[in-house]
């Protein structure tokens, strides 16, 4: 039962993420998930991260977590890194462990 309820919350979470991430510009979403080009989809991602940490902050988590593209993975991962959020250190020690 709890694993139910924990996949469950955490699929609220990812249509949460998603819904926010249509949100910040479908432009940019439709850049990240469908630009043949790297370095356009590493543009979206810095942009992204200059949005305040309440929403740049989950929305690169969750990039640097299950985005298919390692480069976008990768420019998350950094983003997070120069974050002065403690949410962002968790994420990263977390792949780290």
């Amino acid at each position: 039962m709890a694993d139910t309820d924990k996949k469950g919350d955490l699929i609220r979470r990812r249509d949460e993420i998603m819904a926010e991430l249509s949100g910040v510009n479908t432009n940019l979403r439709l850049e990240l998930d469908n630009d043949p080009e790297e370095h356009i989809r590493e543009k979206a991602v810095f942009a992204i991260s200059q949005l305040p940490n309440d929403r740049s902050v989950p929305l690169l988590i969750e990039l640097m977590k299950t985005h298919r593209s390692k480069g976008v993975r990768r420019k998350a991962a950094f983003w997070l890194g120069q974050k002065d959020d403690p949410r962002a250190l968790e994420a990263l020690a977390d792949i780290l462990r």
